[in-house]
């Protein structure tokens, strides 16, 4: 019997003429159910992901009018405030030092 290009060890060739019409019949249904399959698939799982995504904004419009409220009156009271000098305490002298350090030890301490 003579193998095909595409003989996969292991698995049965057919051995007719008949066998290989069967075995394209079965490969191209498998191959048309798949493509079926992914047409109804993939556009349920998208629909799905919309429906979620506004049901979340939905839900959550309330929340950004108060988001937008608040961002809306820190801005106007930022802009009525007096200036910083003003609001020192006695005991600041109005310096702000901002940053990182980092602690270095002497050799002799590491070990």
């Amino acid at each position: 019997m003579k193998r095909s290009r595409f003989f996969i060890p292991g698995s049965p060739q057919p051995s007719s003429w008949f066998g290989r019409v069967i075995q394209a019949i079965l490969l191209t249904a498998v191959l048309v159910l798949t493509l079926m399959f992914s047409v109804v698939i993939i556009p349920t799982v998208i629909f799905l992901g919309l429906m979620a995504w506004a049901y979340i904004w939905w839900k959550t419009r309330a929340l950004r009018e108060q988001l937008k409220a608040a961002a809306k009156e820190a801005q106007t009271s930022t802009a009525n405030a007096p200036p910083a000098e003003e609001n020192l305490s006695a005991d600041s002298q109005g310096i702000i030092i901002e940053g990182e350090s980092i602690r270095v030890e002497p050799r002799s301490e590491r070990f």
